[in-house]
């Protein structure tokens, strides 16, 4: 036992239409350590159910989920070290510092929603409100390696992660406004057992 909980990428809760895709998140390679206690067992899973709220408010929506390895700061030298506990033996399993959601609604007309979320992979208040999870789609790509969501960048030419960090403006430049001017960003209330 690792300590951690096997926590699904894409919710099983997500695939009820179909049993053959239930089934198939349970695959390790949708799995991903994750702490059980104020995380994955609370405050993630109201994160996916939010998601599932936004799908079912507009329709559908597009969810990007992954693990992120975050570098912090060392105090003593001013120099950036990702550091993150390896699980198994050998040692092969890395526990992501952090997980990231961003979610995306066409709501049609050229008009796009976004919000992108990067939390830590720690026990989280239940009382935590969600927007201080909220970051810029650059600053998400810049940890990330990735691209998200290519498509919207205005006149497409715009490298990502050189736009800018400001989380007031990225949405112009994207192309697309913030999912949570829209909508009002709240989880929904912690399960109660």
């Amino acid at each position: 036992n690792t300590g951690y909980d096997r926590g699904h990428l894409v919710p099983a809760a997500d695939m009820r239409d179909s049993q053959e895709a239930m089934q198939e998140t349970f695959l390790m390679t949708n799995i991903s350590p994750q702490v059980g206690d104020g995380f994955n067992r609370s405050y993630w899973s109201r994160l996916e159910s939010f998601s599932r709220h936004v799908a079912k408010k507009y329709g559908q929506a597009f969810v990007i989920t992954g693990p992120c390895y975050v570098p912090q700061r060392d105090a003593t030298t001013g120099k950036y070290f990702v550091r993150y506990e390896v699980l198994g033996y050998p040692p092969a399993i890395a526990v992501p510092t952090h997980f990231f959601k961003t979610i995306l609604v066409d709501k049609g007309g050229g008009e796009i929603l976004v919000a992108a979320f990067l939390i830590p992979n720690h026990p989280i208040e239940d009382h935590a409100p969600v927007q201080t999870y909220l970051v810029s789609l650059d600053s998400l790509e810049d940890l990330t390696g990735l691209e998200f969501w290519p498509g919207l960048r205005k006149g497409h030419d715009v490298p990502a992660g050189k736009a800018g960090k400001s989380l007031a403006s990225w949405a112009e430049r994207w192309g697309a406004r913030k999912l949570c001017d829209e909508m009002e960003c709240r989880l929904p209330p912690p399960r109660r057992s």
